[in-house]
């Protein structure tokens, strides 16, 4: 893992509250998840963590779930507070599924829960359809590839209300990648004017004599 990932040697830290948090997820040296789990505690601070794991507790979680999520998904750890409550308030509120659930699937906390195929479900819902996804056809319905999503959900309608879930569905779609272009332009123009300002700082401090010369000059 160091050997692969350098940088991480400067960035990591353990101690004894450390080495309890790994302890408490039941994984050893021999688990496939074992490497993650230090790698991201190892380099998280020590307040993030519990932060992160006393968020999950107030969803209902005992101590032995929250480490056992943790354990399944390692990944977790990396999510922010905002983010892990925005996704269990949609699955209590509008999912409405048992907070528990992600223990057994735990991709939700990670998922977009409000993009395209969440739009698509509450479309079908606001129509009065027959096949709803909603409660437990959400889980799969979100791990489906596009192809099988359609066909089940959208092709197996009638034509007229299939043309206009499609509609719908190609209209959501177009927003998102509008919206992720806006996204990671305005990235990429911050990222820019960061690197300008620091350019201009260091050019200003390493040439201001020449700098000052210059413009009493007129040059």
């Amino acid at each position: 893992m160091l050997l692969l990932y350098p940088t991480l040697i400067p960035r990591t830290s353990f101690n004894n509250e450390k080495m309890e948090f790994i302890q408490k997820t039941g994984l050893s040296q021999g688990d496939k998840l074992f490497k993650y789990v230090v790698t991201i505690i190892c380099i998280s601070r020590l307040e993030t963590i519990r932060q992160k794991v006393a968020n999950l507790k107030k969803f209902g979680f005992t101590e032995d779930e929250k480490f056992a999520l943790i354990r399944r998904c390692p990944l977790i750890l990396t999510l922010s507070v905002d983010k892990v409550q925005r996704n269990m308030t949609f699955i209590l509120y509008s999912m409405e599924l048992p907070a528990k659930v992600v223990l057994h699937y735990p991709f939700l906390l990670r998922f977009n829960l409000e993009a395209v195929r969440m739009l698509l479900a509450g479309k079908v819902e606001e129509m009065g359809l027959h096949l709803q996804i909603k409660g437990r056809s959400i889980l799969s319905a979100l791990r489906m590839p596009e192809n099988r999503f359609l066909k089940k959900f959208v092709y197996s309608q009638p034509q007229d209300v299939a043309d206009e879930l499609m509609q719908f569905y190609q209209r959501a779609k177009a927003i998102k990648c509008l919206a992720e272009t806006s996204r990671k332009n305005r990235n990429r123009r911050r990222r820019l004017n960061v690197r300008k300002t620091a350019t201009e700082q260091l050019r200003t401090a390493l040439f201001p004599i020449k700098i000052t010369d210059d413009i009493e000059n007129g040059n």
